[in-house]
Order: structure tokens, then sequence, then C-alpha cells
């Protein structure tokens, strides 16, 4: 797998990641997957984004050499539990079960609350009922992406209640596409993503649900989720210079 290398600003073209090496221990390595709105790489070799350009302008007011890095969503959780480099993963949400192996820098970015998204012609999925009840259901089919975190709130129910699932590894164009196809019932994402991806496709955003629930209705942060390799002292360095959320 070939991964595109930005240190700073400055692409330095396409090498194999035996290759990458640190030049000092306070170089960091972000790990990243093009996620539109919330991380974009451009020919220039740019990331912006809603998470990525509030994390170039930190480190880059820090003073703190950043290698940024295309790594898929899976490989970079192993990379952050491996604890051999000085690895961080744009833009994961915190919980107890990754404070156990991860540090986390302070919030990069606070989404909009969560919504459970559906096809509008999907009636079995309604308003009129509670998110306990809607993940009880075993007729319904929840879609999730394998590894990620849907906050502490929805983990803790998606454990106690086992809803029938499906899991993927694919982006969420892709699920919104078996969403669109009838092969699932419904999945949780944030609203801007699903905005963007309606926008930028042939979809219309009259096709969909987007339903609120008590238990989706606090925001979630998301963070920098680093490796235990990272030192506070970084992490301290690039967080004075963060919004405040």
């Amino acid at each position: 797998m070939r991964m595109k290398i930005i240190f700073g600003f400055v692409i330095l073209g396409l090498i194999q990641p035996a290759a990458i090496a640190l030049a000092s221990d306070e170089v960091i390595n972000v790990h990243y997957h093009d996620r539109p709105p919330y991380a974009v790489s451009t020919p220039s070799g740019m990331v912006s984004g809603l998470t990525a350009s509030p994390v170039v302008k930190a480190f880059s007011q820090a003073g703190i050499q950043v290698a940024w890095i295309q790594t898929p969503s899976n490989r970079q959780l192993r990379l952050v539990q491996g604890n051999s480099a000085n690895d961080c993963v744009l833009g994961w949400f915190k919980n107890a079960e990754r404070e156990q192996f991860a540090r986390f820098s302070q919030p990069i970015y606070r989404d909009k609350p969560q919504r459970v998204i559906a096809l509008e012609s999907n009636r079995r999925v309604t308003k009129g009922t509670s998110l306990s009840a809607l993940l009880r259901d075993q007729s319904l089919k929840l879609l999730v992406k394998s590894g990620y975190s849907y906050g502490p709130v929805v983990d803790q129910l998606l454990v106690k209640l086992k809803p029938q699932t499906t899991v993927v590894t694919g982006d969420n164009l892709s699920m919104l596409r078996m969403l669109n196809a009838g092969r699932v019932d419904y999945f949780f994402a944030a609203v801007e993503e699903i905005d963007y991806l309606i926008g930028i496709n042939d979809f219309a955003r009259a096709d969909y649900q987007f339903l609120p629930f008590v238990e989706l209705a606090q925001a979630t942060n998301r963070h920098l989720m680093c490796s235990r390799r990272v030192s506070d002292a970084l992490l301290d360095r690039f967080n004075a210079h963060l919004p405040q959320y």
C-alpha cells in the first residue's frame, strides 16, 4: 500500500510505509483518510476540512513538525494500539476503551448532534419511538462501521440491546448507497457529513429521514487520538493553539 506523506505543507511524494522515518522525537505522524467535509487532501498537498484545518493551524502555531499520511481507518486504530511511533489519528471520538491505550488531545471539532438516517419511505423507522425501542426491534437492520465509536451513549446501547447489525468497512457514501438499495434500514451519522454527501451526489434530501432522539441530543467532540509514544508535553503545546469548545 502506498501512502502520500506531507511534512508540514510540502509533499515528499509516495513512499512505502517501511520507509517512513521520524526525523526527531518531535515529528508527529498524523494518519487520516479523505472524508469530506472533515478532511480533504488537495493536489497542492494541503489537507483541510472541519477536523483537519484546526489541526494544521494548531501544529503550525505550536512549531511542531507533522507528517500527514493517508491511511485506511482500520489500520489507523492498529497503529495507535501498536504504540511503536509518534502516531496520531484525526477526528476520533474518545471512549473508555480507547483511553486504555491512547492519549487524546483537547477537542478539535464538535459535531452537531447525530441523527438516525433512514429512507423516508421506510415507515417502520419512525419518529414516534425511542432510540432504545428502535434498537430492540430485530426486524430492522442497523448499519455500523467496523471499529467506529458513535459516542459513549450509543456505544453502550449497542452493547446492551444487541440490535440486528450489518458491519462494514466502507465509507459513509458506501453506507448511504446500501441504505438506498434497501440492504439496511438505518445508521447513525453526523448531519453535516450526510448533507455534504447528498449534495455532491445525485441524491434528494427529501428521500431521507433525519431522526433526532434524546440520547443523541448532546453534540460529540472529535479529537486527535495518539499513541502513548506521543508525549504529554507535545500534546500540551498542540492543545494550547486549539479553539476552545
